[in-house]
């Protein structure tokens, strides 16, 4: 499975779904499911990784 352009096709389907969200909105409620403490901890995932917070987000966003 090609999770690097999944993500990215996910990410702007996560922003029509939150259309009350910014895009720094959208940005932190994918990143922080990632557990990255600093911008440069994003370099060491994976793109299943990101696809998966994206993923999650879409769910817990949801629920608010």
């Amino acid at each position: 499975m090609n999770f690097k352009n999944n993500a990215l096709r996910e990410l702007p389907t996560l922003s029509k779904e939150l259309p009350d969200y910014s895009l720094g909105e959208v940005l932190y409620s994918v990143i922080r499911l990632t557990g990255a403490k600093k911008v440069s901890d994003l370099l060491s995932l994976s793109d299943e990784e990101i696809f998966s917070a994206i993923e999650k987000a879409k769910i817990q966003e949801k629920e608010n």
